[in-house]
């Protein structure tokens, strides 16, 4: 964070933990909901010496056996949008609870939506964003850089879209999507990327995925078009 501290987001306990403990408790409105919960968080600093922290409900297909029974045959099967909410934390401050009516803004994504009907088409969850930059006419806007990736909700679920795409502000797409399977080696094409930073700021990112039975865990470091790059100084 803005004043050194390192944190990390647990989605079990809605929150961001520190090495003294509790950060930020989040509203439980963000908790966690068959497996889709908080994935991922994104920081950067305020000339005022504050953090402005974003944090990711991921969304996407519930897990379907994780889904309560009461709700599985209207909620079971149903897709839902990410959500990215934005606050601001001041140096120093520890154990803060915070509440969707006090953060500085809040926003569902409008991901694609390719085509069919749920469960069986393709739907997208968010595991991560950093902070980024894009022109919108003649200024730059601050904006999200997000990880997607697409399942459908059948007993056997195929996993079809791994893309890179920027929204703004208020959730909507700024411009197309970069299509990760495209880019990296074939062994790991297709593989549940869940991890997104920066590897050289404005210019470069690094994904992360899981490993299973068959690919071990790889760190891609991915170049950015030049339509999509930023000087260092302007992500500060």
């Amino acid at each position: 964070m803005a004043d050194g501290r390192l944190v990390f987001l647990s989605e079990r306990l809605r929150s961001l933990v520190g090495e003294s403990g509790l950060i930020v408790a989040y509203d439980s409105l963000f908790g966690e909901f068959a497996n889709r919960g908080l994935e991922g968080v994104a920081i950067r600093s305020l000339s005022s010496g504050a953090s402005r922290i974003a944090v990711l409900w991921e969304g996407g297909y519930p897990d379907y056996d994780s889904v309560p029974l009461p709700v599985r045959g209207s909620a079971g099967r149903q897709a839902m949008r990410p959500l990215v909410v934005v606050h601001d934390l001041q140096p120093g401050v520890s154990g803060l609870e915070l509440k969707l009516q006090n953060a500085v803004s809040s926003a569902e994504l409008d991901v694609p939506k390719p085509p069919g009907e749920e469960p069986a088409a393709q739907r997208f969850r968010a595991p991560d964003l950093i902070w980024t930059r894009y022109r919108k006419g003649a200024s730059e806007e601050w904006a999200f850089l997000v990880l997607i990736s697409s399942q459908n909700s059948t007993d056997h679920p195929f996993y079809q879209y791994h893309w890179l795409l920027r929204f703004d502000l208020q959730g909507q797409p700024a411009g197309d999507p970069i299509d990760i399977d495209g880019r990296v080696p074939q062994e790991i094409q297709g593989v549940n990327w869940e991890g997104l930073s920066w590897f050289e700021k404005g210019k470069s990112v690094v994904l992360v995925h899981e490993g299973n039975r068959k690919v071990a865990p790889h760190a891609f470091v991915l170049e950015l078009p030049e339509d999509w790059r930023f000087s260092a100084m302007s992500l500060q």
